[in-house]
C-alpha cells in the first residue's frame, strides 16, 4: 500500500480492517468497478464477475454492484448519508423480508408468503419512484 493510499484510508477511519478483508475488498473493487461504469451489464460480464468473486449470479452480484454504482454517482458531500441509508435499507430487508414471509407463509401458505413479499416490493418501488425524485436544486 502506498503512503497516499494509507493517508486516504486513515482519513476515512477505515484502517481497522484486517489485511485479508482489505485484500477481498480490493479484489471486489477491481472486478465490480468496471461493471459499475457500464450502462448495461450483460450476462457474459455478470457471469465473469461472479466467477471471479465466487458468488452466485443472482443476488450475490446485485448488492455489491448496486452499492458500487450508488457510491460512484453520489456527490461527495452526500456520500455518508446516502450509503448509510442504503445500508439501513439493506439490513431492514435482510431482517424484515424473512420475518414477513415466514409469518404469512406459516398462517396462509407458501404462495401467499411469496405473493405478499412481491406485492410489498412493488409498492415500495412505486413509492420510491414517486417520492424520491432527484432534486436538482442541491
Amino acid at each position: 500500500m502506498t503512503t497516499e493510499e494509507h493517508r486516504i484510508i486513515a482519513e476515512r477511519g477505515l484502517q481497522r480492517l484486517p489485511d485479508d478483508e482489505w485484500a477481498r475488498l480490493r479484489r471486489q473493487d477491481a472486478v465490480i468497478g468496471p461493471l459499475a461504469a457500464m450502462d448495461i451489464v450483460g450476462h457474459p460480464a455478470a457471469d465473469d464477475a461472479t466467477g471471479q468473486l465466487e458468488l452466485s449470479r443472482g443476488i450475490g452480484i446485485t448488492m455489491p454492484l448496486g452499492f458500487t454504482h450508488l457510491a460512484a454517482t453520489t456527490p461527495p458531500e452526500r456520500i455518508g448519508r446516502t450509503m448509510g441509508s442504503a445500508e439501513l435499507g439493506r439490513e431492514a430487508g435482510d431482517a424484515g423480508g424473512p420475518l414477513i414471509f415466514g409469518a404469512v407463509a406459516t398462517t396462509v401458505g407458501l404462495a401467499a408468503g411469496l405473493g405478499t413479499l412481491t406485492f410489498l416490493i412493488a409498492v415500495i418501488a412505486v413509492v420510491c419512484a414517486v417520492f424520491l425524485r432527484h432534486d436538482t436544486r442541491l
